[in-house]
């Protein structure tokens, strides 16, 4: 997420072809940006729970929003149930914006480590598992998404 002027030339010459370091409101579409890269951004969504409030959808930024970066639940306890909750109906609800709205890709970054005991890892399966389920939706790759963004422009 450490963005600067000197990064998509870098990216270009090293043959990348995506960009994931920029963030953007839930319902961004990907787009092309400079140096021909696909940028694909993870979205400030609505905190669950919280009418005010906004998290990064990645894994971390939770665990830090509930906990400070600390471990400080343990599955079974009202705690965790507490920030596993939250993290579910955070992407759910960023799910169905996108689906009843102009149906853009969700972005959620995942580093899959067991922080406050995998609450969050437990979150991502679960919405995962009911999500990608559905007949009308695809869950794929960045790389596979970009393909198909690239059959779409290439026509």
């Amino acid at each position: 997420l450490g963005v600067n002027k000197h990064l998509w030339p870098v990216l270009h010459r090293h043959r990348f072809a995506y960009d994931t370091s920029r963030t953007a409101k839930p319902g961004a579409q990907p787009k092309k940006i400079e140096h021909d890269l696909w940028e694909f951004p993870l979205a400030y969504i609505p905190f669950a729970g919280s009418p005010t409030s906004s998290v990064l959808s990645m894994d971390y930024n939770f665990y830090y929003k509930q906990s400070k970066a600390r471990d400080t639940a343990t599955r079974g306890t009202p705690l965790w149930d507490q920030y596993y909750q939250e993290t579910l109906t955070s992407y759910r609800e960023y799910f169905r914006k996108n689906e009843q709205g102009n149906r853009a890709p969700v972005f959620i970054g995942h580093h899959f480590s067991l922080w406050n005991d995998g609450a969050y890892w437990e979150a991502m399966k679960t919405f995962a598992t009911e999500t990608c389920g559905q007949p009308h939706v695809k869950c794929v790759s960045y790389k596979e998404l970009m393909e198909e963004l690239e059959k779409y422009t290439s026509e």
